[in-house]
């Protein structure tokens, strides 16, 4: 039996067949089609779940982050806040050695015979007012003590001893009213007393220099303590004149002289014996 025979005879059962066959390729491609869209689907949801993951973490990562960059600037503010405080106390160790080692000189080379002292006390409502040193009787500060001071170099007067008890003592400024010392203009050699005025500018003035003195005494000039019947030694600086005023029909002129010594800025002192400062 050939083939057309074949087929004749079992046309039904050929066309059966083909049938089974095409709907099964048919199904298997379309299954492979669900199962790729359903791979595809799948795949997004899962992407999407990942991304949403990695953006919680990294933004809990990031405010970790953010916390230890806070902490690390806190603490190199910190860092800076401690150099500079360091600085400074560098800086003000530096100034106070530099002023000690000012002081040592002028009390090696000094020519009286003294005692150092440093100030522990003065009236904050007045400049002018008695300055408390921490010296007294057991170290040797008597009555009447002259009191001078070294500032940039210069060895100046500042006052004498008002009171003094066993560990301390008070200092009158010569820029206080009542204070009264012995002058005379360096140049000129006018001599005259020079007299606290407890003035802001001008904290001295020196009296008696006569009318005719005025073209001979002038501004800048120094002025020093004479040593005439006087506590105070010899030509220590009392300050420099800084204005002179003549008055019509007075035989003297008004000499203000500005001391050399600021009184705000004083810390240490040096009190020289009485005994040893005449000459």
């Amino acid at each position: 039996m050939d083939i057309r025979g074949f087929l004749k005879l079992h046309h039904t059962l050929v066309v059966f067949i083909l049938i089974v066959s095409a709907s099964s390729v048919s199904l298997l491609f379309s299954s492979s089609n669900i199962a790729n869209q359903g791979s595809t689907i799948l795949g997004v949801l899962q992407s999407g779940v990942s991304s949403v993951g990695r953006f919680f973490t990294e933004t809990v990562d990031s405010v970790r982050q953010l916390g230890q960059l806070r902490e690390d600037y806190d603490a190199l503010l910190e860092r800076v806040r401690s150099a500079e405080v360091l600085e400074q106390d560098i800086e003000s160790l530096r100034r106070e050695n530099e002023q000690l080692r000012e002081i040592l000189d002028f009390s090696d080379s000094f020519r009286y015979e003294h005692l150092a002292a440093r100030v522990v006390g003065r009236d904050p409502q007045s400049l002018f007012s008695t300055i408390t040193i921490n010296r007294g009787t057991q170290h040797g500060v008597q009555l009447d003590s002259p009191v001078v001071a070294v500032q940039e170099g210069l060895e100046a007067l500042v006052g004498r001893v008002v009171e003094v008890n066993a560990f301390n003592a008070r200092v009158q400024p010569i820029t206080q009213p009542g204070s009264f010392v012995a002058a005379m203009v360096s140049d000129s050699r006018h001599q005259g007393l020079a007299a606290g005025t407890g003035s802001l500018r001008y904290g001295v003035e020196l009296r008696h220099i006569p009318q005719d003195a005025a073209d001979l005494v002038m501004h800048g000039a120094t002025v020093v303590t004479s040593g005439l019947q006087s506590l105070y030694p010899q030509g220590i600086l009392i300050g420099r004149v800084r204005g002179i005023q003549s008055h019509p029909y007075e035989p003297t002129l008004e000499v203000l002289v500005n001391p050399s010594v600021d009184l705000s800025r004083l810390e240490y002192l040096f009190v020289i014996q009485p005994q040893d400062s005449r000459l």
